[in-house]
Parts: C-alpha cells; sequence; structure tokens
C-alpha cells in the first residue's frame, strides 16, 4: 500500500495517495508495534503528501514520528536518516521556520557526504534542498553554489530526463533569475518545463510550477501578455490538482496581482490579493512568511493609490512577520515594505520616520549586494528626496554622487539632483539637471507620451508656475493619463487645493477603477 501511495502521490493524484497511506499507516502501527522501518517509510511518505498539497501543520507530527522511529531502528548515520531530516527541514521551511529546518538540511548533507559521497545522487539531491534554504535566507551566492554542485550529480545520476533532474534545473533557474542572470533563468526553466511536460504530463502540479516561474520572469522584465498565459495555465493546473483554497493557488493568485496592478487594472490586484491572503492565512497561519508576502503587496497597492490608512497597518504586519520568521531586522525580504512605509511617511509628510525607513532599506540592500550595486540606487535617491525636504542638503547630495558612479545616466538621480539644487538656490544647476532629467523621459517615454506632459507640469510645479503646470496635467489627461501616483507625487503638492487639480484628481481615480477604493 504504500508503494502505491508513493506512486499516485508522485502522478498527483492525492485522494488516491492519501487513502492509500493513511492505510499502510494503521496495519503497520496494528500489526508490528510502533517502531519499525515500514511504519516510518508510510509516516514519511504521508507528511510528503501533506508538504505537497500545502498541508505543513498536518505534516509536521508525522514528519517526527518517522524521524524518531527510523532513528530508533537505524541509529543517527543512516541515509534514511538524512532523508527524514530533508522531510523535517523541508516541513520547517513551509512553517516558516527557517533556521530550524536549515539544521536539518545541513544535518542530512553531513549524513550523505559522510555515509554515501560526495558525487551520490543523494548528496545532490541534500545540496539542493539546502541551496534552497539557502535562497529563502536571501543568500543567494551560496545558494547558486550549492545548486550548481548539485546540478551535473542529478544529471549524471539520474539522466537527463528525470523529474528530479527538472528540480534542481527549475530551482537554480530561481536562483539565477534572483541574481539578475534572467537569460540563465529561462534556459533552465525551459529545459525543466520540457522534462515534465514529457514524463508527467502538460497537466501536472510540478508543470504548473515551471510555468509559474516563467510567468515570474516574463512579469520582471516587463513581457506581461506573455506571464498572463503562464499564470492562467498555472491557476488551471493548480486549481483542478490542489483545490481552489490551497496554498499553491494563492501563490498563483498572488502574482496575478502583481501583474494586474502594473497593468492599471488595480481593482482587479486588490481582489486577486484580497483571495490569495485569505488562503494563505487560513492554511499556513497568521505569522507565516507568505502571509507577509502578501500583505507586503496589498498594502503597496494601497499606497500606491493613496489609501494612507487603509496600507500601513498591512505593511506594519508584513514588516512584524519577516523579522520574527528570520531573526534578522535587515533580511532582504524587508526591502519592499520597509521602503512602502518610508514612502508612505514621506507622502504624509513625516520626514523623519521616512528617513529612519529609508536608512534600513538602504542597509539592507548595500548588505546583500554590495555598496556599489545598482539595486542601492533608488533607495539612495529615496534617502536623498527625504533629506532635501528636511534641509540636509550636504548628507543628500553625498549620497547622490556617490550613485551618480554607480549609475551615470539615471533619470531618477537626474531629478533628485535637480531639486536638491533648486532647493539650495541654485537655478542654472537645477535647470540643467531638470532639462537632463526631462531629455531621459523623452527618450523613455517619447515626447508625445502623457508620461513626458506629466514629468513636464511637475517641473514647472516645483517651481511655482502653477497655471502652467495645470496646463501640462491637462495635455497629460488628454494623452490619457491614468496613473493614481498622481494623487500623492509630492512634486505637485503646489497645485493641493486648486479645484482645477482635485477635478483631475477625480477623473484619475475614475480611469484608474479607484473611486470606490479611496476618499
Amino acid at each position: 500500500m504504500e508503494v502505491m501511495g508513493r506512486v499516485y502521490l508522485g502522478l498527483g493524484i492525492y485522494d488516491r495517495a492519501e487513502t492509500l497511506l493513511e492505510r499502510a499507516v494503521a496495519v503497520h502501527q496494528s500489526e508490528r508495534g510502533e517502531t519499525n522501518e515500514e511504519l516510518a517509510a508510510s509516516l514519511q511518505s504521508l507528511a510528503r503528501l501533506y508538504l505537497t498539497i500545502g498541508e505543513p501543520n498536518a505534516a509536521l507530527p508525522l514528519a517526527e514520528e518517522a524521524f524518531a522511529a527510523y532513528e530508533m531502528v537505524l541509529g543517527p548515520n543512516d541515509p534514511y536518516i538524512a532523508r527524514s531530516h530533508q522531510v523535517l527541514g523541508r516541513v520547517y521551511r513551509e512553517l516558516g521556520e527557517y533556521d530550524e529546518a536549515k539544521k536539518h538540511l545541513e544535518e542530512s548533507l553531513a549524513i550523505n557526504e559522510r555515509m554515501l559521497g560526495p558525487n551520490h545522487v543523494q548528496t545532490a539531491w541534500a545540496l539542493y534542498t539546502l541551496g534552497w534554504q539557502h535562497r529563502l535566507l536571501g543568500e543567494f551566492d551560496t545558494a547558486k553554489a550549492l545548486l550548481e554542485r548539485a546540478l551535473p550529480i542529478s544529471e549524471r545520476e539520474l539522466g537527463t530526463d528525470n523529474p528530479q533532474f527538472a528540480h534542481v534545473l527549475n530551482d537554480l533557474g530561481v536562483v539565477y533569475s534572483d541574481l539578475g542572470e534572467d537569460s540563465a533563468a529561462r534556459v533552465h526553466y525551459q529545459r525543466a518545463l520540457k522534462i515534465r511536460e514529457k514524463a508527467l504530463g502538460s497537466d501536472h502540479i510540478h508543470v504548473a510550477v515551471v510555468l509559474n516561474n516563467l510567468g515570474v520572469l516574463e512579469y520582471k522584465i516587463g513581457n506581461l501578455e506573455e506571464a498572463r498565459q503562464y499564470y492562467k495555465r498555472t491557476l488551471v493546473i493548480e486549481e483542478k490538482a490542489l483545490g481552489p483554497e490551497s496554498p499553491g493557488v494563492a501563490s498563483t493568485l498572488n502574482n496575478m496581482g502583481l501583474l494586474s496592478q502594473s497593468s492599471g487594472e488595480y481593482a482587479e490586484a486588490l481582489e486577486y490579493y484580497e483571495r490569495a491572503l485569505a488562503i494563505r492565512e487560513k492554511a499556513l497561519g497568521p505569522e507565516h512568511p507568505r502571509v507577509a508576502a502578501t500583505l507586503g503587496n496589498l498594502g503597496y497597492l494601497r499606497r500606491y493609490v493613496g489609501d494612507a490608512a487603509g496600507a500601513r497597518p498591512l505593511l506594519e504586519r508584513a514588516v512584524g512577520i519577516i523579522e520574527k520568521a528570520t531573526g534578522d531586522p535587515y533580511h532582504p525580504d524587508l526591502v519592499s515594505p520597509v521602503a512602502n512605509l518610508g514612502y508612505l511617511s514621506f507622502y504624509l509628510g513625516d520626514y523623519e520616520r521616512a528617513r529612519t525607513h529609508f536608512e534600513r532599506v538602504l542597509t539592507i540592500l548595500e548588505e546583500a549586494y554590495g555598496e556599489d550595486h545598482a539595486r542601492s540606487v533608488w533607495a539612495a535617491a529615496g534617502l536623498a528626496d527625504v533629506l532635501i525636504r528636511m534641509g540636509d542638503y550636504s548628507t543628500a547630495l553625498s549620497l547622490l554622487q556617490r550613485s551618480e558612479k554607480i549609475e551615470p545616466e539615471s533619470r531618477t538621480l537626474y531629478r533628485a539632483l535637480a531639486f536638491l539644487h533648486h532647493g539650495q538656490g541654485n537655478t542654472v544647476k537645477a535647470d540643467s539637471l531638470f532639462g537632463l532629467w526631462l531629455e531621459a523621459t523623452a527618450e523613455e517615454e517619447g515626447r508625445e507620451s502623457a508620461a513626458f506632459a506629466y514629468s513636464e507640469a511637475c517641473y514647472h510645479a516645483i517651481l511655482g508656475n502653477r497655471e502652467q503646470a495645470l496646463q501640462l496635467l491637462d495635455v497629460a489627461m488628454d494623452r490619457g493619463y491614468s496613473d493614481p501616483f498622481l494623487i500623492r507625487d509630492r512634486d505637485l503638492q503646489s497645485l493641493h487645493g486648486d479645484p482645477r487639480f482635485e477635478m483631475i484628481v477625480t477623473e484619475v481615480k475614475k480611469r484608474a477603477g479607484i473611486a470606490d477604493l479611496v476618499s
């Protein structure tokens, strides 16, 4: 029964697998007591099933019982104990207990290397699972090194058409994407997809995993329609295989929310996020890191459309969950929610709090990627914007000059430097930099675009030229402008209270479909 249960588990027929594995556990417990290898194997397979269908709380006691049974029979250094460590590590990972997960996965690797050697397929699998754990901890270079060690062993020992080999390909693709190596990520994803479709069929849940990752990659590089198609295929497979309330479905809904948000479909994005949040809280508990991810996305969306009161508690809760899960106040997963709290505080004029948030974000990025990495530029610009509003021009200038060396022709930096010199009264320098900012905008967006007219309006609003600013906003609206960023853009602060500007705000809310979301 246990063997057939594992077969059905591999085929994705989870209800049949659950029935067989539960029966196997009951039979072994009644026939031979509570400490034998057959019982341990059945318990462990049942734990793996619950992991697969997104029920880690149900998996944990089974995995712990299997581990204890194996250890009693086999001792602490048997390869079966290494496998039990791996299952426990994966369970704790899904429960958000990353340090506990890492401890079990490191022990699994140590046992396999000691008992089976560095080139055994089980050692490769231990390298793979530990590598993925380092990825979740934000240690991307370590993750890459471990997965790259696992890949050639898996290929040699399993063959190039084996679904287990596809696991390593897929997850190495994720790490390449994390590190910005998008071409390598796509090659690995497509190779994994081809293997899984051939071996498992086009509707298997493991096929959905790769489809989702391809969707994430296409979304990341701006191919939104391609991403949408991948996500739709993923959702159909997951809802059929896992049920509509599974954590896997929640992940895809979360991704579809991001896509809808990027496409300007804000009300639809909100629906996706809220459905994903409800599923994750029910399935994983309110303190799980994946709950934090959805809270962060909801908080961002609420902030973006101008709902400050709705955004803050969501973002603060996300930060608290991540801090608790990682034990690290400077973990890379904190970048997004803390930055959003910074932008929110900036929008509300609470510059001291905004400064604290942006300083923290900049520290996280510099620790994770190095002081000279391009990822730190936007955070430096955000912090500089705050410092300029506070009148700390020297610190702001130092930040921006350092960022200029990293990204010398950045549109973001042109604008920030122009605003700084404007604040200091250096009119000639400010006008020159504003000109570079507008030229960069024209080159990127087109001189006849709504975005360019909007940028010109911001320029005149900063200078206090109210009439020119309002006229250019009318031009932007005529060209189809609909971005709710206008509602909270501090560059347009001088226009607040003008009835003509408030009419534009009302129209933008209507166009963006958020009239009912914010007051």
